[in-house]
């Protein structure tokens, strides 16, 4: 069982939130998500309660209350990627653009943006398109 099973939609909306903008603030969150200010609140401290968020510190004010802000706890298992620590990691490539979409029904899907394979290191090999030099085969 993981930290997460069980966790409501709008609890997994907000720690993916959290994870794209780390040390967001509640308000900030609620603004995001389109929840009301007490809904952000209760939502952040559910997880807060459960160990899958952290407080991280209070931004500087701007007249009012200053704002508390919120990080994924390392319980999650991320974190930053160390000089030397093994690792898969896949580059990609946010596009902008209309495009089209083919499901695993055929059904066509329009979209204005997609992700597009840059490269890839497994192992310590970088390998992709261009190729890096010298050449590296898999």
């Amino acid at each position: 069982m993981t930290l997460w099973d069980g966790l409501s939609l709008e609890e997994t909306n907000t720690l993916q939130t959290i994870f794209w903008s780390p040390g967001m603030s509640r308000f900030a969150l609620a603004d995001r998500l389109g929840y009301s200010k007490s809904k952000a609140n209760s939502l952040v401290a559910s997880l807060l309660d459960v160990g899958l968020l952290k407080e991280t510190g209070l931004q500087g004010s701007t007249g009012g209350r200053r704002p508390e802000t919120v990080q994924l706890s390392e319980r999650l298992g991320t974190g930053t990627l160390q000089i030397g620590a093994p690792a898969d990691l896949s580059l990609l490539e946010l596009v902008d653009g209309p495009v089209e979409f083919v499901d695993t029904r055929n059904n066509k899907r329009m979209g204005r943006q997609f992700l597009k394979p840059a490269g890839t290191i497994v192992a310590g090999v970088a390998f992709g398109r261009p190729y890096q030099s010298p050449f590296s085969v898999r």
